[in-house]
């Protein structure tokens, strides 16, 4: 969040006395506010959405990500819905038979989305091969090993791990219930996943 105060305003010749026209709406929320704040960016309310996971509210966390999910239009922003419903899902994957497919679906949806940190790469290869899908799993360490995917500078991510990580699945091909017809990512979004890596979050 950025908040600038007036004193601010005072010795910054360059800073616009206008108030940015960003106003808060279905996905955002206001920023702080005051006698000597001029300007707060407002707060994107999947920062909510992660306070109610940390909280271990999950299913409230649940349905503030869906309900965020159906109006959100940008890309960007819908990664970070993806990334907290994920983690939310798999949380309470004991509860009901099909949160642990939601989880795996929403770290899918996060990487197209273009999340590099490494948190939903770590999830859905787990994921994969927790569910049988080697196959899958190895596409996926697959793309990750490409020059063309590149983690967030301030991620923990590494493709060492992925590199090493796909020799042992390729070690358990064997027990595989998927096959090497099974696709995880359709051409398209692979170069989409290629294309949004080349941004850093966080």
């Amino acid at each position: 969040m950025i908040i600038r105060s007036k004193n601010d305003m005072l010795t910054n010749k360059n800073f616009s006395k206008s108030i940015n026209s960003t106003i808060a709406n279905d996905l955002y929320r206001p920023g702080a506010s005051g006698e000597n704040i001029v300007y707060a960016s407002p707060i994107p309310k999947t920062v909510d959405v992660g306070n109610l996971i940390f909280e271990k509210k999950f299913k409230e966390a649940i349905e503030m990500g869906k309900d965020l999910l159906s109006k959100c239009t940008d890309y960007s922003y819908e990664m970070m819905i993806h990334i907290n419903l994920m983690q939310a899902y798999f949380n309470i994957r004991s509860e009901k038979s099909d949160y642990f497919d939601l989880s795996t679906d929403h770290a899918k949806q996060a990487i197209i989305c273009g999340h590099n940190t490494g948190l939903a790469q770590e999830r859905l290869v787990i994921n994969l091969e927790k569910s049988g899908c080697i196959n899958q799993a190895i596409q996926l360490c697959d793309i990750i090993i490409s020059p063309k995917f590149h983690f967030s500078n301030n991620g923990y991510g590494t493709k060492d791990s992925f590199k090493s990580r796909r020799t042992k699945l390729t070690n358990k091909i064997a027990k595989a219930e998927d096959n090497s017809s099974d696709i995880l990512f359709l051409e398209s979004e692979k170069e989409l996943i290629y294309e949004r890596s080349k941004s850093s979050w966080y």
